[in-house]
């Protein structure tokens, strides 16, 4: 049931730690700057945040590209490991 309230938290620590990739997320982070950067965006977001009313285009914007940034996006690199 954890596991389940973790990946559906859209909580990217949760969701490494359920996926048990910790070592591999920390060893991607520490390699690769831009990588590390867009975690940093997605962090910031969860399941709530992200249909609050109030954020700028440009937020929105900079956590899609976090996401789906074909060389270092958050979910490109988590795809990896299915």
């Amino acid at each position: 049931k954890r596991v389940v309230a973790a990946v559906y938290d859209h909580n990217l620590n949760n969701l490494v730690k359920a996926a048990v990739l910790t070592r591999e997320h920390v060893e991607e982070v520490n390699k690769n700057k831009d990588f590390g950067d867009n975690c940093n965006v997605v962090k910031g977001w969860n399941s709530e945040t992200r249909y609050q009313i109030g954020k700028s285009r440009f937020e929105v914007r900079d956590f899609y590209v976090a996401v789906t940034s074909r060389k270092n996006g958050v979910f490109v690199w988590l795809k990896k490991w299915w």
